[in-house]
């Protein structure tokens, strides 16, 4: 195997780290997006359900989470990436989004924008201002 010679540093995520869940819709499918953020405030991984586990959908779900969480690790912006995921445009889709990468695109950027909006946290109250069940 050859060496590695790329020079990005991937920065590395804390054992305990804080995040927040989304449960939300698009394309037919129910899913949850889970961020969990730097202590300096940026995200660092995202963990996506979705209903229909076992599934093809689902393990391109899964590998669409682990890039993310790979180019957050490496400094990757994530309006970068999501210039690249919104709109694009294959099966399935439905009158919201353009694509199942295009919904699950919006709810990670709903997820960063609660985060970063966010009052106050503590872990018996939760987000302050944040109705995830009624979202």
């Amino acid at each position: 195997m050859s060496e590695d010679k790329h020079t990005a540093k991937r920065i590395k995520l804390a054992d305990v780290r804080d995040g927040l869940t989304m449960k939300d819709r698009g394309c037919g499918f129910k899913y949850y997006v889970t961020v969990n953020f730097y202590p300096e405030g940026g995200p660092a991984e995202v963990f996506i359900r979705i209903a229909k586990e076992g599934t093809a959908i689902a393990g391109f779900v899964e590998a669409l989470a682990i890039t993310i969480s790979i180019a957050w690790q490496y400094g990757v912006p994530w309006v970068v990436l999501y210039d690249k995921y919104l709109h694009q445009i294959f099966e399935p889709k439905d009158d919201e989004s353009s694509s199942l990468v295009d919904a699950i695109g919006k709810t990670i950027d709903k997820v960063i924008k609660k985060w970063n909006e966010r009052d106050s946290f503590t872990p018996t109250t939760g987000p302050v201002g944040l109705d995830l069940e009624n979202d």
